[in-house]
């Protein structure tokens, strides 16, 4: 049975970490730090705890801490603007994973308590900042519907049935999600979770959103790319595309104008992305064996993260086309250009520089790209 739960958390964890320490900034001496501290009840082994610093588009790493003890401390520079951080807990010396949640600070410190009862922690409480009440308050909302659907789970006694149910709950907590964004507006918490829906809400509704922000948000990492995100015009089918710029593997530059009188066939994919290493295999290596030569150029655009660049050279290395990318996830500008939100999804380019046509996911029994590539051609 489908647990809404563990699939809706998911969404809010980040699964790459390392041991770097945070460093201190040339020329000073000391910087305002505040600390984070934890006990957390029934941790009876020798674990590490690692923190890191969650951004737009990339993990940091800050400390990692070994103890035998159920109470550790982080020590962690001040910012401006209040942070969200994550807290991995790992069995030491194997490495196992034992459990792990967000944090919200900034310059105050901040006190964390719970129980470990062997499999997850219980009565998670999280004091010194408000952003943290406002996270769980939204994160309770997949725990309600968890509850309530309980019994529709278990009386469905089909795959199809369970679909249906797992379907009709999903939209549920999307719209009291979207709604508890928009009842609270002007904080990190609900401008970090709107990036999750933004392709579920209007552009007028975004705006909307933003104008709501304060200066200081507006003028956040996150509140900069919220902007672009709702003013940048949409390109569609039967659009002339407009030029950007990316970096390849060897980190030239480069445009897609490069490729004008072309016909192009514009990829969106990601290293982690298992339809679209399949798709790249099977569909993509076959299409630019056949028509090449024929004038049909493969880019494929990759929304890997910082974090991910060395898993996307090593991906891209089978690839014999180009690949690029500016290592900046889905919150990419050329990304939001081309309204992606799942990927793989593929954009044709006649040689006049009009988009023919879309194709979203991966199908290995169609062949509706290589259709409409011969169209182009006149075959």
């Amino acid at each position: 049975m489908k647990r809404i739960t563990i699939y809706f958390l998911s969404l809010f964890l980040f699964l790459i970490f390392s041991c770097k320490k945070e460093e201190t900034k040339t020329g000073k001496e000391s910087l305002k730090r505040f600390t984070i501290t934890t006990n957390i009840s029934g941790l009876n082994d020798s674990i590490s705890a690692v923190l890191t610093k969650l951004k737009l588009d990339e993990t940091i790493p800050i400390d990692t801490i070994i103890t035998n003890a159920n109470s550790f401390k982080f020590s962690v520079i001040s910012d401006t603007i209040p942070q969200k951080f994550e807290i991995r807990l790992k069995k030491y010396p194997s490495g196992k994973y034992i459990n792990s949640f967000d944090v919200w600070a900034k310059d105050k410190d901040i006190k964390i308590s719970g129980k470990y009862n062997g499999k997850f922690i219980q009565d998670l409480n999280i004091g010194g900042c408000d952003l943290n009440d406002i996270e769980k308050q939204y994160l309770d909302i997949l725990l309600k519907y968890d509850r309530l659907s309980a019994k529709e789970f278990e009386a469905a006694t089909t795959p199809e049935a369970k679909d249906a149910v797992f379907q009709k709950v999903i939209k549920l907590i999307y719209s009291d999600q979207i709604k508890f964004i928009y009842e609270n507006p002007d904080n990190l918490v609900s401008l970090t979770y709107i990036f999750m829906h933004n392709h579920r809400i209007s552009t007028d509704s975004l705006k909307l959103y933003y104008n709501k922000l304060d200066p200081i948000l507006q003028n956040s990492a996150k509140g900069k790319a919220l902007k672009e995100f709702a003013f940048t015009k949409k390109l569609k089918e039967g659009d002339h595309v407009q030029d950007f710029e990316a970096m390849d593997g060897n980190g030239n530059r480069v445009k897609l104008s490069d490729f004008k009188g072309k016909i192009i066939l514009l990829d969106f994919w990601a290293s982690w992305c298992a339809p679209c290493k399949e798709q790249n295999k099977n569909e993509f290596t076959l299409l630019n064996k056949k028509y090449k030569d024929q004038g049909l150029v493969i880019i494929s655009y990759s929304l890997d993260k910082k974090s991910e660049k060395k898993a996307w050279l090593k991906e891209s290395e089978n690839n014999n086309w180009i690949n690029i990318t500016n290592l900046k996830g889905f919150n990419d500008p050329v990304a939001n250009q081309y309204s992606i939100y799942s990927i793989p999804n593929s954009f044709l380019i006649n040689r006049e520089g009009v988009i023919v046509k879309s194709f979203k996911g991966y199908d290995k029994n169609s062949n509706k790209i290589e259709n409409e590539i011969k169209k182009l051609l006149g075959q």
